[in-house]
């Protein structure tokens, strides 16, 4: 357990600049206070279609439900083991099932409407190639999307088996190249949640690509590459065991770059509508501190 007055800098700094759903997840986790607080707030996130927009995903502000925003609002009820029998999980699901794109055998994260508001670089949609570069990942959010139709024993045009059957044959398939963080990321969450026989594959696959893409030089951790903590969430995490020496080292690090605010610095900028990002800034820095404190506590580090 770290020092309590860094758990109070923490708090000061999320009470007085997050969202108040980051607040009530912070609160959760940190402070026992109920779920029902947390799907409170999601509530406000979703729209008519089941699907979830708004901001979810806080690099891109696009009122319209999308692919990557349902996979944000689905994992944080996950997070706080929200059950199929709710009606804000039935409608995403039912969301889900209608947006699959089953000509390109995907969820494509997010359509060209995401031009009409602000958002990341990494969020546009360019129309000669027909997508956000995020499109050119086959597996995000695909992957983690199929990863929920497992926890939620859910169906949809293309059954999670198949779909998983899918993945690990693309895993193989990159077994000689570096798979891009956020698509692994993905794949991972698959591999958390599948049941056997896939689990296995999935999770030795997985592994042997995180080894190639996790940066264990602490000296680059302030950059925005993948650290151990990019993927490992608790000691629980089938990652852990194998990662174990570079995620202590890692959860030392994010202690030691605490600022005095209780903050972390935000690793990366928007690369368009600045006025925006920097407007928006202490928000989306109170998103990427709460996650960081809610990944401490899983350690019981915080």
């Amino acid at each position: 357990m770290t020092d309590a007055s860094q758990l109070e800098q923490i708090t000061r700094y999320v009470n007085e600049h997050a969202r108040p759903l980051d607040r009530a997840r912070f609160q959760h986790a940190l402070a026992d206070a109920q779920a029902q607080n947390v799907v409170d707030e999601l509530l406000h996130f979703q729209n008519e279609d089941g699907g979830f927009g708004h901001g979810l995903e806080a690099d891109l502000r696009l009122p319209a439900s999308s692919p990557i925003c349902t996979w944000v609002g689905l994992q944080r009820l996950i997070e706080v083991d929200v059950g199929l029998e709710t009606g804000i999980v039935q409608r995403a699901l039912n969301y889900l099932q209608a947006t699959y794109d089953v000509s390109a055998g995907r969820w494509l994260p997010v359509d060209r409407s995401v031009n009409d508001h602000p958002h990341a670089a990494w969020w546009h949609y360019d129309e000669e190639k027909g997508g956000t570069p995020i499109h050119e990942s086959p597996w995000n959010p695909t992957a983690a999307l199929t990863a929920f139709m497992w926890h939620y024993d859910a169906s949809g045009p293309d059954s999670p088996a198949e779909l998983t059957e899918r993945a690990i044959a693309y895993l193989r398939q990159q077994a000689d190249t570096k798979v891009e963080m956020h698509e692994l990321a993905v794949l991972v969450q698959l591999a958390a949640l599948a049941p056997q026989p896939y689990a296995t594959d999935l999770q030795n696959l997985t592994l042997a690509a995180a080894e190639g893409v996790v940066q264990t030089d602490p000296a680059q951790w302030s950059s925005y590459d993948a650290q151990p903590l990019t993927f490992v969430q608790s000691p629980q995490h089938y990652l852990y065991s194998p990662l174990r020496v570079h995620v202590e080292a890692n959860l030392g690090y994010w202690l030691e770059t605490l600022n005095a605010d209780g903050s972390w610095d935000l690793p990366y900028q928007w690369y368009r509508d600045d006025e925006v990002f920097q407007r928006l800034k202490p928000e989306l820095t109170a998103v990427f501190t709460v996650q960081r404190a809610i990944q401490l506590r899983a350690f019981k580090r915080l």
